[in-house]
């Protein structure tokens, strides 16, 4: 157990905690029913044609496409994302090959993908093909699904998933998601965090005191900013919750990936479970 005070930090935490699961308490989970009526209730009854069809939208800011199999789940996706003020453009594709096409042409910055449960279908396959066609350019994949199988969950970020919704999240855990890879970074929902936690610790080298002493390096700020990572937040998030700068919070996660020694926020949170205990009310 680290030798850090944490009262302050908890106390801080928990208030976001609360304020999020109350958030998360007034929208519907991410389901084809609760999709149907997102639709409804703005006034969606159709949906628009693929890029370039969508006339008054800022053409400079991202552009989303929508991959979903069923029509409703598909248009309830579209209608949710579309109440994000700063996209350029969002959208569904017909399947898999026009979004693959719209990605190839430069028309598409963001998939958001709904993990089809058909046995042939090769959701992480299909995600490796639209994270490898503009390498240079990032483009981001967002991935909703059931969020309960652990080893899918990891096939998909192995293919360079950013972003993992869970259907039991709110449609502000989707926002959440694709607004956090629009920025180059990633988020997942919390209860897909933990089961990746699980399912990568056997993989990981046997605990021993470096975990400890590195912890112990961290400054209070840099574990109450871990804590907040380990819950599934985005460095906006974060910076929001903290009132801080949100280059500050970058500046903080570098600090905190250097002195642990890792590379990803996922390796970072590891360091928590022997000396923090993580719960989360949301997702």
């Amino acid at each position: 157990m680290t030798d850090i005070d944490l009262a302050g930090s908890h106390l801080l935490i928990s208030r976001y905690r609360e304020d999020r699961r109350i958030l998360n308490n007034r929208d519907p989970p991410i389901t084809t029913e609760a999709c149907g009526a997102q639709m409804k209730l703005l006034g969606a009854n159709h949906e628009t044609g693929e890029f370039g069809e969508d006339a008054g939208r800022n053409t400079a800011a991202a552009r989303v496409v929508v991959v979903c199999g069923e029509q409703i789940m598909r248009s309830g996706l579209v209608s949710i994302l579309r109440g994000m003020p700063d996209l350029g453009w969002v959208g569904p594709a017909t399947n898999s090959q026009a979004a693959l096409n719209m990605v190839a042409a430069g028309k598409a910055d963001v998939v958001v993908l709904d993990h089809c449960a058909n046995p042939g279908w090769d959701g992480p396959a299909l995600a490796a093909r639209f994270t490898g066609i503009r390498p240079d350019r990032g483009v981001g994949v967002v991935v909703v699904s059931d969020g309960t199988d652990s080893e899918l969950l990891l096939r998909y970020l192995q293919a360079g998933a950013r972003g993992l919704v869970s259907r039991r999240s709110s449609a502000v855990d989707l926002v959440n998601a694709v607004d956090s890879v629009i920025r180059g970074e990633a988020l997942l929902s919390p209860s897909i965090t933990r089961l990746v936690l699980e399912a990568t610790v056997p993989y990981l080298p046997a605990a021993s005191t470096r975990s400890v002493t590195a912890l112990d390096t961290l400054t209070q700020r840099e574990l109450e900013i871990l804590i907040l990572v380990a819950d599934g937040l985005s460095n906006s998030e974060i910076a929001q919750v903290l009132h801080v700068s949100y280059k500050t919070v970058k500046f903080h996660v570098s600090n905190i990936l250097r002195k642990l020694s890792v590379r990803t926020r996922a390796q970072a949170i590891v360091y928590l479970r022997p000396s923090v205990a993580i719960t989360s009310q949301a997702g």
